[in-house]
């Protein structure tokens, strides 16, 4: 290699590393101070006529001159440019007319300046140095000694050249004179692959976004059908106008189930009596009244202990002495009684102001207070009994706020059924330690019957729960959910202007569900116990980003103490793999995260994308001057049918194995692709398990095609078969049919040696809806374009076999076309 001294045309600008380097980073690419000596200069001379001498005339000042002969109009600035640089240049008799003291004063300070202006121009260099260097901790590579890039071609004659690892190829000469071979470290497969044509593409698709789809359909659709579509827009997965996932329980969301949910929602207020506001306070004081058990158990504790102080017994046992409290184990009263042995009275003790125990409670403080809260209720220190009085005060209160609300909403329904209100007990028969005894006040106030409208939900718990799996799916309260999605989305006469807050409420919760979907990935990273950060970095790497993955995330992050624990955490496990973050440091990263996802994803705008076709018009670079030529492309609308686009898309294969000339010839090319991803629902309505023959070939999706000598042949059938051979996998099999009146499969005339099939997609007509006689063609590009191919199989098999060459008494016939079989004056007899 040393030696070749041919031109080599791979070498050329694009081809190495170098010559790709962008220019935008180069620090000399944007100076930030640019001005030349010569644009110093210009400057200074315009700036010399905005200052002014001045002087009294007539009694005022005024000016009388300015600073232009500084700079006089006269002097060429290129001039004393040279004069700067080589004083030497000009004759003794010029150099008098830039030799001015001022002027070589001035010049002075311009060429000390050029050194403050080269260093303020590495501003950007030593910005970039710092973030690569000291941010990212980017160090550069090492040379590697006896590494070189080799850059291999086929010539004319050769079409696949496979180049195994460790070829080796000639690096000329070391310094003893001994040949420097160089291996090749991996496998290698060269082809004859060109770039056959250059075509400037349209792309023919059509974005709708929120607030275009409604009245793009209005027309055309029911209020229903329009509503889910931009539920469809906005919550369709995997992408926007992809269908909704299901609800909770496996339900599919149709406009049934949103007015069923509808009427959970609106429930609280046409069955509850209350705002949602109240309807969140009640469940949330539930949650508190069910779960005070622990309050309880420690309040059983401290009069337990009571207890045992006054009986002087280990072993005593509030729940011995009175064994019905353990169906009323919150009987503050009666767990008292089994305490002290006896009611506690406040008759005859020189107590003032108090004659409960709360107001003992509030009064405890007082030695007094203290003295006989030790001597009656045994507690000797006050501490204890604060606790036990500050559990029980919060336990009343819960319940005393339960009651409240439950006595509005049945005033509230007393009223609205023409009644007055109730009195204040009526509703709450039940005391709070009695078995069950929010259900039977809340029958009490509501009506034993309450939830049967919502079957099966039979509890205010299981109606919550409802209302959380309507919020957490749609993203939006359940207020919202009632008043503008249903409320105002279902309406038939709703105007653009109403809409407008529902389309806003809508793009929140498509971005609230693309936080959240990337949140979920990355708590299951976070949830694993290697505990490793770049995995998680990863999933916030920009398009193309070249920057380590760290940058990527601090550049969304304005949490700089979180950064600096990220860059911490980062680093040390670049250093050490192995290493393990304690539970701190890794918890403190997941708010990071989260910050991060939020930030990453933005506010993007949902759009359902409906492509159309591909349009090819020539290479513009080879346009004329003088030819019209649309430089942004253009579609194919409202053409008769027959009048194809131009460019077709698909994929194509060599095989000597299509080499077929008579019979009747199957081809079954089998298609296996990633399972992952793939809506099999909608890639069976695309590809349905479907024979086509005849004039039903034209609504085939896809277009199969293979070389004869004359040009291109197309088979009389075309079946298309899903199947999933393995969980992973996705097969289809495209069968074709040519029968034995159809020419011969080979290679095409002009020097190919192997016959080619295409595999296509089909050009199908889809009519105007108003001028049937015009309309356009569409492709299945967008169901078909996320299959990921893994492999390929090609089979066939041929029935109905001649020989082509037949003896008969005339000698050979061709047995391919009609012959004599007896010649054309047979023998009688």
């Amino acid at each position: 290699m040393a030696d070749l001294k041919s031109f080599n045309p791979l070498i050329q600008d694009g081809t190495s590393q170098r010559s790709r380097r962008p220019v935008a980073l180069d620090p000399a690419q944007a100076p930030l101070e640019a001005r030349s000596l010569a644009d110093w200069l210009a400057f200074a001379r315009a700036f010399a006529r905005q200052i002014y001498f001045y002087d009294v005339v007539d009694g005022e000042v005024k000016p009388v001159g300015d600073w232009r002969g500084f700079l006089p109009d006269e002097l060429d600035l290129d001039e004393l440019i040279t004069f700067m640089e080589n004083p030497d240049h000009f004759p003794p008799g010029r150099l008098a007319t830039f030799n001015q003291p001022h002027q070589t004063l001035f010049l002075a300070f311009l060429r000390l300046l050029r050194h403050i202006q080269a260093q303020f121009n590495t501003l950007t260099g030593r910005h970039l140095d710092y973030y690569y260097r000291e941010l990212l901790r980017l160090t550069p590579r090492p040379a590697q000694p006896h590494q070189v890039h080799v850059l291999l071609d086929l010539n004319e004659t050769s079409e696949f050249v496979r180049i195994p690892a460790g070829t080796a190829f000639q690096g000329g000469a070391d310094d003893a004179e001994q040949p420097r071979l160089y291996h090749s470290v991996v496998d290698q497969e060269i082809n004859q692959i060109r770039v056959g044509a250059l075509r400037a593409l349209y792309v023919d698709r059509q974005l709708t976004g929120i607030e275009e789809w409604r009245p793009q359909h209005k027309g055309d659709m029911t209020a229903e059908d329009l509503l889910l579509g931009l539920l469809r827009l906005a919550l369709g997965q995997p992408a926007p106008g992809d269908p909704l996932p299901l609800f909770a329980g496996g339900q599919v969301v149709n406009f049934a189930l949103l007015r069923q949910l509808e009427r959970h929602v609106t429930f609280v207020a046409t069955d509850l009596f209350l705002d949602l506001a109240e309807y969140h306070s009640l469940h949330m004081l539930k949650q508190s009244f069910d779960g005070a058990a622990p309050a309880w158990r420690e309040i059983n504790d401290l009069l337990t202990a009571a207890g045992r102080r006054r009986t002087e017994d280990n072993n005593f046992d509030l729940f011995q002495v009175n064994p019905q409290l353990r169906d009323t184990p919150r009987d503050f009263d009666a767990l008292l009684l089994a305490a002290l042995g006896r009611p506690l009275t406040f008759e005859g003790d020189a107590l003032s102001e108090v004659d409960t125990i709360d107001q003992l409670y509030r009064q405890s403080s007082r030695a007094d207070v203290q003295a006989f809260v030790r001597d009656n209720l045994y507690f000797p220190v006050i501490g204890d009994f604060v606790r036990l009085m500050d559990l029980k005060t919060r336990q009343d209160a819960i319940w005393q706020q339960l009651m409240a609300i439950l006595g509005l909403a049945a005033g509230r329904r007393a009223r609205a059924a023409g009644q007055g209100p109730p009195p204040p007990a009526s509703f709450a028969p039940a005391p709070a330690y009695a078995p069950d005894a929010f259900a039977t006040n809340l029958a009490a106030a509501l009506g034993a019957t309450l939830f049967a409208p919502l079957a099966p939900i039979q509890d205010l718990a299981e109606h919550k729960q409802r209302l959380d799996e309507i919020e957490s799916y749609f993203l939006m309260t359940a207020e919202q959910f009632a008043t503008q999605l249903m409320g105002v989305g279902a309406r038939a006469d709703a105007t653009e202007e109403m809409m407008q807050p529902l389309y806003t409420l809508l793009q929140r919760s498509h971005v609230r569900r693309q936080v959240r979907r990337l949140q979920d990935e990355l708590m299951g990273l976070w949830e694993r116990p290697e505990r490793q950060l770049a995995p998680l970095l990863k999933h916030f790497a920009a398009s193309g980003s070249q920057l380590d993955p760290l940058a990527d995330v601090l550049l969304l992050l304005d949490d700089p103490v979180a950064g600096a624990l990220l860059v911490d955490l980062y680093h040390q496990q670049q250093e050490d793999p192995a290493m393990l973050p304690d539970d701190q440091s890794w918890n403190q990263v997941w708010p990071a995260l989260q910050q991060a996802a939020v930030a990453f994803v933005g506010q993007p705008r949902p759009y359902q994308e409906t492509w159309h076709n591909l349009y090819a018009l020539d290479d513009p670079r080879a346009a004329a001057a003088n030819e019209g030529w649309p430089p942004f492309g253009r579609p194919q609308l409202d053409v008769p049918e027959g009048i194809l686009p131009g460019v077709e898309i698909g994929w194509a294969l060599r095989a000597p194995l299509l080499a077929l000339r008579q019979g009747e010839r199957i081809l079954t090319l089998t298609l296996d692709f990633e399972r992952e991803a793939v809506d099999l629902a909608a890639l069976r309505r695309t590809l349905p398990d479907q024979a086509y023959s005849g004039a039903a070939l034209d609504r085939c999706p896809l277009r199969l095609k293979v070389t004869t000598q004359a040009g291109w042949l197309e088979p009389v059938s075309l079946q298309t078969t899903i199947s999933l051979p393995r969980e992973e996998r996705l097969t289809l099999t495209v069968t074709a049919h040519f029968d034995r009146r159809q020419g011969a499969l080979g290679p095409m005339n002009g020097g190919e040696r192997q016959p080619e099939l295409q595999l296509l997609l089909r050009q199908l007509w889809l009519p105007h809806p108003i001028q049937a006689s015009r309309g356009r063609y569409v492709t299945v590009y967008q169901q078909l374009r996320d299959l990921k191919l893994r492999q390929l199989h090609l089979a066939v098999s041929v029935t109905g076999l001649v020989p082509q060459l037949l003896l008969n008494d005339d000698g050979e016939v061709d047995g391919t076309n009609p012959f004599e079989p007896f010649g054309p004056a047979p023998s009688v007899g």
